[in-house]
């Protein structure tokens, strides 16, 4: 037991020198990989704040038109009023054109019956010329 006992002493004693050579490989292998993982994480970080800044802008030029859109839509608003005013007017004319058509038709239908007249008086006229005496 007392061999055994040695075998394992010197097993243990092996270890520890195989840990204490081999753990500050392992341990900057570790701080190397760990180095890398923060320049790449720096690299995104830089990269997202370009991306955020890029964004911002997009965002800055999308604020600016929406305003000329808004300014836009007052300008159209107050166009539209104005072509339903215009339009109002135009309505109204057309009704005032339209009565006035009708008194025309009316005076055209009057100048007809008398020109009717006129032509039968100028028949009489005529006849009455005819038979007189000369």
């Amino acid at each position: 037991m007392a061999a055994e006992h040695e075998a394992l002493e010197a097993r243990v004693t092996d270890l520890e020198q195989q840990v204490k050579h081999m753990l500050p490989a392992r341990i900057d292998a570790v701080a190397y990989g760990l180095s890398l993982v923060r320049e790449d994480v720096r690299a995104a970080r830089a990269t997202l704040d370009r991306h955020d800044a890029r964004f911002d802008a997009i965002d800055q030029r999308f604020d600016a038109i929406d305003q000329r859109l808004v300014a836009m839509d007052d300008v159209l608003a107050a166009h539209t009023g104005r072509f339903e005013g215009i339009e109002d007017a135009l309505s109204s004319q057309s009704q005032i054109l339209s009565g006035q058509s009708q008194v025309l038709s009316s005076q055209s239908q009057i100048l007809s019956g008398h020109s009717q007249v006129l032509s039968s008086q100028s028949q009489m006229l005529r006849e009455i010329l005819r038979r007189l005496p000369e």
